[in-house]
């Protein structure tokens, strides 16, 4: 089964946006390295499995937009990973989010894919293979390998009929050459609980314009998932089963303000998370740290909701 990776949070100050964190309960923040494309960041670990990535650029967004154009414009090679999230706008805010495997010795389509490349249920039209990397102080270089979702557009050159763009309407897919726990240190997480008591990701919700739901589901998430991930959908909600999490795809309904605020910032081309839901079991806590959640003052655009979970309530409210 797939499980949830990470959340990729681009900020445009590393240091500010840590110190928001640390005020919203997460004190223990830890430096994550630098990428060769020229980001680094630091992460929030989870005790689910999965964490939080702050990412930012070096020499700052502008420069990050300035590498890009002159990269693409110069040598006409297909985009890197950033600039899928600089594509979506430039601003700060949860750009992307990515998949991986559990434990489980089920081969999943992607898995296969990921392993040889062959295509599978037609992943070679909707993904592209690459390896990443980025070098962690005293462990060295940790590698892994991505699936990107991309598209093909057509563009003014003659001589090139079709360019490569990594597409920002699924999320993408990691698998470690190195060892995982270089990468992510969950066990930290269950030995060190965070002040707002958050143990994981309960939910990652995404919003599709409504002409493209079910076109989307039909073309692309049904072709990613297998059959069992999916645990309902109709023509307003898809809910696809993760081993530590759920993701619900919403058809845009313009009565929900959520929605409607979610296109207003990112527009209908960039399929973002409109909503993120973190879970704490420590009722205190909750009560201190989710209206800071709901105020979004010190979450660096990211939409979370805080929800408390005793056994099997939930509490929480929408921001």
């Amino acid at each position: 089964m797939y499980q949830l990776d990470h959340l990729v949070v681009f900020v445009e100050n590393l240091e500010e946006a840590v110190q928001h964190y640390k005020e919203l309960g997460f004190n223990f923040i830890h430096k994550g390295g630098k990428h060769p494309f020229g980001t680094f960041n630091e992460l929030i670990y989870l005790s689910d499995k999965s964490y939080i990535e702050l990412v930012s650029y070096i020499g700052g967004i502008e420069s990050l937009k300035k590498a890009t154009e002159e990269r693409i414009s110069e040598h006409f090679q297909k985009p890197t990973l950033e600039t899928r999230w600089i594509s979506q706008d430039g601003k700060s805010g949860c750009v992307d989010f990515a998949l991986t495997f559990d434990d489980s010795d089920k081969l999943t389509r992607m898995k296969r894919f990921l392993q040889n490349e062959s295509d599978f249920f037609g992943l070679q039209n909707l993904y592209q293979v690459i390896e990443g990397s980025r070098e962690r102080e005293n462990i060295g270089k940790i590698r892994w390998k991505l699936a990107v979702p991309k598209t093909e557009v057509k563009t003014k050159h003659n001589f090139i009929t079709k360019r490569l763009y990594y597409s920002c309407k699924l999320p993408f897919f990691i698998d470690d050459i190195t060892e995982r726990e270089n990468r992510v240190d969950t066990n930290f997480a269950l030995e060190h609980p965070y002040d707002n008591g958050v143990i994981g990701i309960s939910k990652v919700e995404l919003v599709v314009p409504k002409d493209e739901f079910d076109n989307y589901l039909e073309q692309q998430v049904f072709k990613v998932f297998d059959k069992e991930m999916i645990k309902y959908h109709d023509h307003e909600v898809c809910i696809i089963r993760l081993s530590n999490s759920i993701m619900e795809i919403h058809k845009a309904d313009t009565s929900n303000h959520l929605h409607m605020k979610h296109f207003d910032r990112v527009g209908k081309l960039y399929w973002r998370p409109y909503q993120i839901v973190l879970t704490t079991n420590n009722k205190e806590a909750f009560e201190k740290y989710e209206p800071l959640f709901r105020s979004g003052t010190k979450t660096c655009h990211v939409p979370f909701v805080l929800v408390y979970k005793s056994g099997d309530l939930l509490e929480g409210s929408n921001p």
